[in-house]
């Protein structure tokens, strides 16, 4: 098995701030960019305060761009019942964890519900 004592953020390299979430009243423009800007599949969606209120996948995201309509609605392909796990948790914790829930896409979060992480499934 895994050492017990590893936790997530021990294997973190990542800086929180290089983050890529995309913001819940974020705008077409905002939205393009932020797309434009990386390669990622799925993005933690945050609220004005930068905490984390759900998780949304690029194709959605790039579908509703592609509609070409004067307002996104983030919220519309925003998957609310998401799952979050600390970065303090035991990596084995995490991993049993993500082993049993449906999504691609996990949210490491710090003690403020703030990203720090996107673990993707393999």
């Amino acid at each position: 098995g895994m050492p017990k004592a590893l936790r997530i953020e021990h294997v973190l390299e990542s800086d929180p701030s290089e983050v890529v979430a995309v913001r819940l009243a974020a705008q077409r423009q905002e939205l393009e960019r932020t797309l434009g800007d990386c390669e990622y599949t799925g993005f933690p969606v945050v609220d004005e305060e930068g905490v984390v209120v759900g998780v949304a996948a690029r194709r959605h995201l790039e579908y509703m761009l592609g509609q070409l309509t004067d307002t996104v609605d983030i919220g519309r392909v925003t998957d609310f019942n998401h799952v979050t796990i600390r970065a303090g948790l035991p990596l084995e914790v995490a991993y049993n964890l993500f082993k049993r829930m449906e999504g691609s896409h996990m949210i490491v979060v710090d003690d403020h519900h703030r990203p720090r992480a996107v673990l993707t499934r393999g």
